[in-house]
């Protein structure tokens, strides 16, 4: 396994201002940010279909699916979700009554007590799961939904949990992913279970899954069989790009499914920077993302 050396390939991840925005989820780890690089790869592997095992909020699938270079090169996307209230968002916008959802999130009124009735509804049909979950992600303090995790108190300049509610610009987002939906297969499923489905020359796999100590805190499902994520990786006949962060454990996962990784910049929410691996079983196509590769 060959990792770049900091003053080598290792790349900065842009501002996520300066990067276009699909999903109407905000997530810890969210991939918005590295849209340059997944564009890149895209570009250079050309495949027939994209494939997002571990869909979450799915920033990189749903820029395939929706802008020009995607529609361009990618024929399908296909987003694997397992996380049941997560799922309930894609089957709505995908399959589903999504016209509902656009207007609930219109005229929701957002205050703390409107908030927590909705939330407590998450058990009510798939529509009404998917407007829960969209309120709960948007007032959790970081977008974490897991038990326990803790809500939004001052918010941006002080305005509380308003502050987190973008009403337009998130129907905004669902209502041009809905114009795509022809060009999504949703699936609420085990990662493993059906990506084995989408193994082919023609199908590129982009697998961002929770990562090791990390995605306990952040997912409901982050109970992931790492070494089972490379082997199918490994197993895959058609380009794999993994994300993953910086630690022995994945490292040596890369060496034993030889597999290449590099370094990439990630600014954090506390205004400093960490690193990360970009995984990859060719780094051809990297040469041509901006200056700073």
């Amino acid at each position: 396994m060959e990792v770049s050396a900091p003053d080598e390939k290792r790349y900065e991840l842009p501002n996520v201002a300066a990067v276009p925005q699909f999903s109407p989820f905000r997530y810890p780890g969210g991939k918005s940010r590295w849209y340059e690089l997944i564009r890149a790869w895209v570009e250079h592997a050309s495949p027939s279909r994209f494939v997002e095992p571990f869909a979450g909020g799915a920033h990189a699938g749903l820029a395939v699916a929706y802008e020009e270079w995607g529609r361009r090169m990618v024929d399908e996307v296909v987003l694997i979700e397992r996380d049941e209230n997560v799922a309930a968002v894609w089957e709505t916008i995908f399959n589903g009554e999504v016209d509902w959802l656009v207007q609930s999130i219109k005229e929701f009124e957002m205050s703390r007590e409107t908030a927590e009735s909705v939330v407590e509804s998450k058990n009510g049909g798939t529509k009404e799961q998917a407007f829960a979950m969209i309120v709960h992600n948007r007032v959790s303090r970081g977008g974490v939904t897991t038990p326990g995790a803790g809500w939004l108190k001052n918010g941006e300049n002080g305005e509380g949990l308003g502050s987190r509610w973008y009403p337009n610009t998130l129907a905004d987002r669902i209502e041009k992913l809905s114009e795509v939906r022809n060009r999504v297969e949703f699936i609420e499923g085990d990662a493993f279970e059906e990506t084995h489905r989408y193994q082919s020359a023609s199908d590129a796999l982009f697998i961002d899954p929770p990562y090791p100590g990390a995605g306990e805190r952040l997912y409901d499902h982050s109970d992931v069989d790492h070494e089972q994520v490379f082997a199918l990786a490994h197993q895959s006949a058609g380009p794999v790009l993994l994300t993953y962060d910086d630690s022995d454990e994945v490292k040596s996962l890369v060496e034993k499914y030889d597999l290449e990784a590099e370094e990439v910049l990630v600014p954090t929410t506390h205004h400093c920077e960490k690193t990360e691996l970009l995984i990859s079983d060719d780094f051809q196509w990297k040469r041509k993302v901006g200056s700073n590769t």
